[in-house]
C-alpha cells in the first residue's frame, strides 16, 4: 500500500563453444538500452493504479505520461518475448518524489521521513539492516514476479529508506516505510521491464533510523544487487506442499498468488507427492498412496490439471493395471515419445520380478500387461546397483539420467549415500551400457535428483559433499554439469543465502532442481531458469520454500546468479519437489492482501 501521490512516467520507452568456463557469482552488466533510439510520438493521459495490483490505496491516481518510442526500430522480437520499447536517453519510470509505503499492518511512515534521513550516502552509524531480498547478483526474467526488498533491522530501527538505482533511469526509486518489505509497484515494474533489451543492472540500498530518538542518525548503508534479463520465463510451476496434509499447488509465471491444483481425493488416494507433466502440459503424473502420512510405497495416477481432473482417454485398461503396481515412483516423459500410438512413460519400479530398484518403461496404450509388451526394464549394462533418485528422460528421447546407489528407499531416495548420476541410452526401450556422468559421479560425494535443461545441454542435480541420505539432507546443494563439454560440475551461486542472515550452505538444504520448459537465445547468450527448494528462510520457520535462479551460457562461458525467493507462496507452508513445465492448471486467485 502506498500513501501519497505516485507519478510514474514511462520513458520513450545460439552460438556455443566447445569449451566450458564458469563465472560463478558474476553480475550481468552492460550499458545502453540495447535498442534503436526512439522516434517521436507522445501519448498523454492518466491511469488509476490504486488497489492491490498497483500497490496504491484504492482510488489513488498515478499520472503516467507515455513518451512513445518507435517499436519498429528495435530488432524483431522472438515469438515469446514482448517487443522492447527503447528510451530516447535515460528512462523516466521511477518517480521523482519518494514513496511513503505502508503494508497495511505497520504504522504509516511520517511525512518528513526524507528529511530525517537526509542526503543519500554518508558513513552512517551502527550496523545497517540485513537485506534478505533481493539476494546479491540475482537475475530476474523480464516477465517475472515483481521484486520485493525484504530486510531485517540491524539494531532496533523502526523507519527505513529503500533506494533502487540504475544508471539507465533518470531518478532513483526511493521509498520510506516502517514495514520490513517494500514491493516494487506493478506499474513501475511493467514500465521498466518493457525497455529491457540487454541485461539491466540495479543496486539496492537500505538504511534504518530510530524514529523515536530525536535527531537520530541513519545506520550504515546496506547494499545488494540484481539485474533484469532480456529473456522471459515461460510455463507453470507445480509443487508439493505437505502442510495440513499433502496437495499439489501451482502458479503461472508472474502470478502473485498460488492456487490448488490436485488433492489426494481427486487422485483416488490419501497422499500425493512426486509429480511431473506430460509433454503437452495437459496431464499431471503423480505418485499416490493410500496412507495419508506416508508417500511410500506409491502407485502412479495421470490426471488432468484442471477440472474435472479426468484421466487421459488413451490410457488402456492394461496400462491402468500397470500404473497401479507399487512401489512405483517418479514418472517422467519425453516429447519424442508423446503422440498417438507412442505414449510412453519412464519410472522407477522396485516390485515384481526385481530384487532392487530398476528404471522401467510403460506403454500407456498397452494391450497387454506382459513384460516386453506393456512394460519392460531399461537395461543398464555395467551398473548392477539400484536406479533411484528421480530418473529423468531427455527431451529428445535419447537418454535417461538416474541415480545409481547401493541402497534405495522405495525407489525414491538413497539411504546411505554414495549416489552417482549415470546415463543410459533409451535405445527404443531396450537400454544399453550405462555410464557415470562426468562431473556428477564423484565417489567422495553423493549425487541424485537429475533434471535435463530444456535443450538437453545441461543436467542439474542435487549433491551432498559427504555421504548421507538424499531426502531432506541439510548438506544438499544444487549443481549443474554440461552434457556437450563433459566438464566438471558447477556449484550454483544460488546455493548461498545472504551472509547477514546467519544461514550458510552447505546447511541450507538446497535441493530438487528443475529447469524451466524453454531456453531462450538472445545476442548469442542462452538464458536458463531453474527452480529449487531451500530451508534458508528462518522467517518461514525454516520450512522448505521455493526459489528460482538464472544461468546464462555465453558461448560456453556460464554465469550463475543468486537466488530469487518466490514471495507469492505461503511462507508458513512446507513447499518442495517443484516441477516446472507447461502445466494446465486452474487460474490462481488474486492476492489476499495489497502489496
Amino acid at each position: 500500500m502506498l500513501i501519497g501521490a505516485l507519478a510514474a512516467v514511462l520513458g520513450c520507452t545460439n552460438a556455443r563453444g566447445s569449451g566450458f568456463e564458469v563465472a560463478s557469482g558474476n553480475a550481468v552488466s552492460g550499458s545502453g538500452s540495447g535498442a534503436a533510439p526512439s522516434g517521436s510520438g507522445v501519448f498523454g493521459g492518466s491511469i488509476g493504479i490504486g488497489g492491490p495490483e498497483g500497490g496504491l490505496p484504492n482510488g489513488t491516481l498515478g499520472a503516467i505520461g507515455m513518451q512513445g518510442g518507435d517499436a519498429s526500430a528495435a530488432a524483431p522480437p522472438l515469438s515469446d518475448i514482448p517487443p522492447v520499447l527503447p528510451c530516447a536517453a535515460l528512462c523516466n519510470d521511477f518517480p521523482l518524489a519518494p514513496i511513503l509505503y505502508s503494508d497495511g499492518v505497520s504504522p504509516a511512515p511520517p511525512p518528513d521521513s526524507a528529511a530525517r534521513f537526509g542526503a543519500p550516502g554518508g558513513t552512517g552509524i551502527g550496523q545497517g539492516p540485513c537485506i534478505l531480498e533481493p539476494e546479491v547478483d540475482s537475475l530476474f526474467p523480464r516477465n517475472w514476479l515483481r521484486p520485493r526488498v525484504h530486510f531485517s533491522a540491524g539494531g532496533g530501527e523502526d523507519l527505513f529508506e529503500v533506494r533502487i538505482h540504475t544508471d539507465r533511469e533518470m531518478n532513483d526509486l526511493v521509498a520510506y516505510t516502517r514495514a520490513s518489505s517494500f514491493y516494487v509497484p506493478k506499474p513501475i515494474w511493467t514500465a521498466v521491464t518493457s525497455h529491457v533489451g540487454t541485461p539491466w543492472p540495479f543496486s539496492v540500498t537500505v538504511r534504518g533510523i530510530k524514529s523515536t530518538v530525536a535527531g537520530a542518525a541513519p545506520t550504515t548503508v546496506s547494499q545488494s544487487t540484481f539485474s533484469i534479463a532480456p529473456s522471459t520465463a515461460t510455463g507453470t510451476i507445480v509443487y508439493w506442499t505437505t502442510s495440513g496434509g499433502s496437495a499439489l499447488k501451482g502458479f503461472s509465471v508472474g502470478d502473485e498468488n498460488v492456487g490448488g491444483v490436485l488433492t489426494p481425493a481427486t487422485a483416488n488416494g490419501q497422499c500425493v507427492g512426486c509429480h511431473s507433466s506430460t509433454p503437452d502440459g495437459t496431464f499431471l503424473a503423480v505418485s499416490v498412496t493410500d496412507d495419508p502420512a506416508n508417500g511410500d510405497p506409491a502407485r502412479i495416477e495421470l490426471r488432468r490439471g484442471v477440472a474435472p481432473n479426468d484421466a487421459p482417454a488413451f490410457v488402456s485398461p492394461a496400462a491402468k493395471t500397470l500404473l497401479a503396481r507399487d512401489p512405483q515412483h517418479i514418472p517422467t516423459f519425453s516429447k519424442a515419445h508423446w503422440s498417438s500410438g507412442d505414449h510412453l512413460m519412464v519410472s522407477s519400479f522396485s516390485g515384481g520380478p526385481f530384487n532392487h530398484t530398476e528404471v522401467i518403461w510403460t506403454d500407456l496404450e498397452a494391450t497387454s500387461i506382459a513384460e516386453g509388451t506393456g512394460w519392460g526394464k531399461i537395461a543398464r549394462n555395467g551398473d548392477e546397483l539400484n536406479a533411484a533418485g528421480y530418473p529423468a528422460w531427455s527431451h529428445d528421447g535419447q537418454t535417461i539420467a538416474y541415480c545409481s546407489t547401493p541402497d534405495a528407499n522405495s525407489s525414491v531416495n538413497t539411504i546411505s549415500g554414495n549416489g552417482k548420476i549415470y546415463t543410459v541410452p533409451f535405445s527404443n526401450r531396450a537400454g544399453a551400457t550405462a555410464t557415470p556422468l562426468t562431473g556428477a559421479a564423484d565417489p567422495a560425494a553423493s549425487q541424485f535428483y537429475p533434471s535435463w535443461s530444456a535443450d538437453d545441454h545441461f543436467v542439474g542435480f542435487t549433491r551432498t559433499p559427504a555421504l548421507g541420505r538424499s531426502d531432506d539432507n541439510a548438506l544438499s546443494e544444487v549443481f549443474i554439469v554440461p552434457i556437450i563439454a563433459r566438464a566438471t560440475a558447477v556449484r550454483l551461486a544460488a546455493n548461498d543465502p545472504p551472509t547477514c542472515s546467519g544461514q550458510k550452505s552447505p546447511g541450507a538444504t538446497n535441493s530438487y532442481p528443475k529447469w524451466s520448459p524453454r531456453a531462450q537465445t538472445l545476442d548469442n547468450k542462452t538464458y536458463y531458469w531453474l527452480v529449487f527448494s531451500s530451508r534458508r528462510n528462518p522467517e518461514a520457520g525454516n520450512n522448505p520454500q521455493l526459489y528460482i535462479t538464472g544461468l546464462v551460457d555465453n558461448g560456453g562461458r556460464v554465469e550463475t546468479h543468486g537466488a530469487i525467493y518466490l514471495w507469492n507462496q505461503p511462507a508458513n507452508e512446507a513447499n518442495h519437489t517443484p516441477a516446472w513445465d507447461s502445466f494446465e492448471i486452474p487460474p490462481t486467485p488474486p492476492p489476499q492482501n495489497p502489496r
